[in-house]
């Protein structure tokens, strides 16, 4: 025969309501820590099992708890669990108390009418997982005047540790940043002037002593950068032609210009013309077809690095 004692026991400590089919539920309340009646002692918080002998219903978790551990069906935990209750039930109504270790002791009233239950507080499986929390004493304060009396107690205002921590964290903090910006604006940085490289659309790397220069009021030398050849002409501004040689087609003008300058020095001037909402880069532009089709096919750059070099007809 299968005891379902210990399988409430191990129920009431994960939940808080145990319901014996056809018997009842056995339900836990928790209560905080709070101050003993005399208002000396301090208790600490404690889970108080309760009966309800109402609540009848089968809600699978006690029949479950059976079948997983005998390794029974649920039908068979089931019919087990009824006879164990059925046991209990007898020897109550012949007049006898049930008590279940650690849970607490059953006992109908006279006549059979009702049923009363005490539950095990020392030791009792409901407070297991509190147990060990002392009691603490509490000692009334000297000086606190005769019991009854409403006393208040001027508390002078006080920085927590951790607060003042933190604002010497910060501070340290900020000392570090600024002593580092200073430390970044001072120190002194070695910088090569005879090679600078200037802004531009191709950034282009000079040399000082090459570039022309001129002297300001001040007696300052100021030096004149002069864009390259391929910058100057890299847009055409007229479109006389009807007939261009297209080694590149781009979605916009600087998406063109950066082609040109990854192309560097070949020896061959490159423009771009703007026309149908795409920026072409070409290479040659004429009105004879017949010209440009013969320079693409001669041409050793053309026909070595841009193979697929086209001819565009731009409709003037």
């Amino acid at each position: 025969m299968i005891s379902i004692t210990e399988h409430i026991q191990y129920l009431i400590l994960r939940h808080d309501c145990v319901i014996v089919p056809g018997f009842g539920a056995l339900v836990a309340q928790y209560e905080p820590a709070r101050m003993s009646a005399d208002g000396l002692s301090l208790m600490p918080p404690r889970r108080v099992l309760g009966f309800n002998g109402a609540v009848q219903h089968d809600d699978g978790l006690l029949i479950g708890s059976v079948a997983r551990r005998e390794g029974l069906s649920y039908d068979a935990a089931r019919m087990e669990v009824e006879r164990e209750v059925l046991t209990l039930r007898h020897r109550l109504d012949a007049g006898n108390e049930v008590a279940l270790p650690r849970i607490g002791t059953f006992e109908c009233g006279a006549s059979g009418a009702g049923m009363t239950f005490v539950p095990v507080v020392e030791s009792g499986i409901a407070d297991a997982l509190l147990c060990g929390l002392p009691q603490l004493l509490v000692s009334p304060l000297a000086g606190a005047g005769v019991a009854g009396e409403s006393q208040v107690l001027e508390v002078a205002p006080r920085r927590v540790a951790g607060r003042r921590f933190v604002s010497v964290m910060k501070y340290a903090a900020s000392v570090a940043v600024l002593v580092g910006l200073g430390l970044t604006f001072t120190t002194p940085l070695s910088v090569d002037m005879d090679s600078v490289d200037f802004a531009a659309l191709a950034t282009p790397k000079v040399k000082l002593a090459e570039l022309p220069k001129v002297s300001d009021d001040a007696g300052r030398e100021l030096y004149i950068v002069i864009p390259d050849a391929r910058e100057a002409t890299a847009e055409v501004t007229d479109k006389d032609y009807s007939y261009y040689l297209v080694i590149a087609s781009c979605a916009n003008r600087n998406e063109a210009l950066r082609f040109i300058e990854r192309q560097g020095d070949i020896g061959m001037d490159m423009s771009v013309l703007a026309s149908g909402g795409r920026h072409r880069v070409y290479v040659r532009a004429g009105n004879d077809m017949d010209a440009l089709n013969e320079f693409r096919s001669t041409n050793d750059l053309i026909k070595k690095k841009y193979t697929d070099a086209w001819i565009y007809h731009y409709n003037r």
